[in-house]
């Protein structure tokens, strides 16, 4: 949790450095964190309904293991940044509009993170659906994000940041108002990720930028 910031971070350093757009470098490096998530979700089910939770745990430590190999090999070292120009006198609260950017992305999140953690019960408890159909739910939704992801950061130039932030918080209100209005059968349910990867696409690597 601590790490992806500071990956971004450092990507948007690296671009900046080597000429690039940082919202589109910004993009396409989100992208690998959804092609983990398509292969990511199915594959933890699969293990830990066929083999238990300790091949589960065992696996996520060897895939830790191997990150901090790549990281010690290949992550470039930008050194310290300076900048010559000074301070801002004020601090950043006191600017309104990153106040309110904040507070959205707060309760854009919250949004998220209460899905992704009660989503599993709710199939298995609930609705009485396979615990496997949350697994699939997780990376459906993370392989639509993966072309979201790269339109909008081509659209950016174009429409702007701001419409496409609005048009993605509109998806999230149809995904939890499908959620709660629509039969909830696996075939709504894998639908609604569409409305879901839209959502999660834009406002995972646009807002961050």
């Amino acid at each position: 949790a601590t790490t992806s910031p500071q990956l971004f971070a450092l990507a948007r350093e690296y671009s900046e450095q080597q000429g690039r757009s940082a919202t589109m470098f910004s993009a396409i490096m989100r992208t690998q964190f959804s092609l983990a998530w398509v292969a990511g979700p199915p594959l933890a089910f699969a293990i830990a309904t066929t083999y238990g939770f300790t091949a589960l745990f065992t696996l996520g430590s060897v895939a830790y293991l191997l990150s901090l190999w790549v990281v010690w090999r290949s992550l470039p070292d930008l050194g310290k940044v300076t900048s010559g120009q000074p301070l801002p006198r004020r601090g950043v609260w006191q600017n309104r509009d990153v106040r309110l950017l904040f507070m959205a992305s707060v309760c854009l999140w919250t949004c998220n993170s209460m899905y992704l953690i009660n989503m599993p019960l709710y199939l298995s408890q609930e609705l009485m659906l396979p615990q496997a159909l949350a697994g699939w739910m997780m990376g459906l939704a993370a392989a639509l994000e993966i072309p979201v992801m790269l339109l909008a950061g081509y659209g950016s130039r174009w429409v702007g940041k701001k419409p496409m932030m609005l048009f993605a918080s509109f998806a999230g209100v149809l995904f939890y108002s499908g959620l709660t209005l629509l039969p909830t059968g696996p075939v709504t349910l894998l639908s609604l990720q569409l409305c879901n990867g839209i959502f999660i696409g834009i406002v995972a690597g646009m807002g961050m930028t």
